[in-house]
């Protein structure tokens, strides 16, 4: 297992009005203006999205257990109880406040709004004097991050392959409905079971957000330090994002390394901006050709020339192929790479 490879679960950042302060890959983006300020505290309405919440104290209808299974964006995650069917289910309750109650009702509207067999299923939503409960699908297994680090875990590429398979049918999913998650990484990939063959369900969408074709760019700052896109940082960026960090997901998943990584979030801005990334010696055999070239047409910095989620479904790594050589392989990718991949 690298040494240097951390739980970026407390990395998570969202911050409307600003940008890391990094000279040397940061556009500073104006935050001024009406525009952008008008962007980043869309409400749920204003997005086009429904929110259904109905206040009640929860324990009318749920028991919820002091068991604690997880932290999200903004809040714990408990096993709870429907006090009527005894269904076993799990609760996220969110403290409001005014910097973050635009968003928590952003991320309940955006659930209540998806039904994906990926993505965990919201069973209710209730508002109290003190929280709001989003009432969930429980799952036992634990994330993808704890399954390949705690449990030293290196999967084999078809075990790989199918668990990438269902993220990206979900990223196809969301963006096919304009929506952006802007956070995917492996803490956010749980097993629905404690059997790693059991499916996955993406469980946090703390910063995701509705960006149709023809929106002005999203600027605000969000994501998690090693997994975040490289427009991002820059301040200019649409849902190409999440097929960035789908490549660092692959690579984490195959390598039990980060493709970014340092020192500093400063450190790690200026690798993920420069788009430079080493594969460890043993991958020169020990990986295959196509799910290096799968990884590389997604670290793509250009996003414009990075697969997207329809592209990378049609990827020979993904559909169990070998790779088509010579000429037609930009039948399978029509993007090409715009950097070389090194090995160390």
């Amino acid at each position: 297992m690298h040494p240097n490879v951390a739980n970026s679960q407390q990395l998570v950042l969202y911050n409307p009005n600003h940008v890391p302060e990094n000279a040397m890959v940061v556009r500073k983006v104006s935050t001024g203006s009406e525009q952008h300020q008008q962007q980043q505290h869309l409400s749920s309405s204003h997005l086009g999205l429904r929110l259904k919440i109905r206040e009640d104290d929860i324990r009318r209808s749920y028991k919820v257990l002091p068991i604690l299974v997880g932290t999200g964006s903004f809040g714990a995650v408990r096993l709870c109880l429907n006090r009527r069917s005894k269904t076993k289910l799990a609760v996220k309750s969110i403290t409001l406040t005014v910097d973050n109650s635009t968003l928590v009702k952003n991320e309940v509207a955006l659930l209540q709004r998806i039904n994906h067999r990926h993505v965990i299923r919201v069973v209710d939503v209730i508002k109290d004097r003190q929280y709001i409960h989003i009432i969930m699908e429980q799952c036992r297994g634990k994330d993808l991050f704890d399954v390949i680090t705690a449990d030293r875990y290196r999967p084999n590429e078809s075990w790989a392959r199918n668990v990438v398979a269902s993220i990206l049918d979900v990223v196809a999913y969301l963006h096919a409905r304009d929506i952006v998650h802007r956070d995917l990484k492996a803490e956010h990939i749980v097993f629905k079971t404690e059997d790693l063959n059991s499916p996955i369900k993406i469980i946090d969408f703390g910063v995701a957000t509705v960006h149709r074709s023809g929106d002005a760019p999203l600027t605000a700052f969000a994501g998690s330090v090693r997994s975040v896109a490289p427009e991002i940082i820059q301040g200019k960026y649409s849902r190409e994002c999440d097929l960035w960090s789908l490549g660092v997901i692959v690579f984490f998943l195959l390598t039990q390394e980060m493709p970014f990584d340092g020192p500093s979030s400063d450190r790690v801005f200026q690798q993920i901006v420069s788009g430079i990334f080493y594969y460890p010696q043993w991958t020169a055999t020990g990986l295959t050709e196509e799910v290096k070239h799968f990884i590389d047409h997604l670290l793509v910095v250009n996003p414009w020339r990075r697969m997207t989620a329809k592209e990378a479904m049609s990827h020979s790594w993904i559909r169990g192929n070998q790779m088509i050589r010579g000429n037609q392989m930009r039948e399978v990718v029509k993007r090409p790479q715009t950097k070389r991949r090194q090995v160390y």
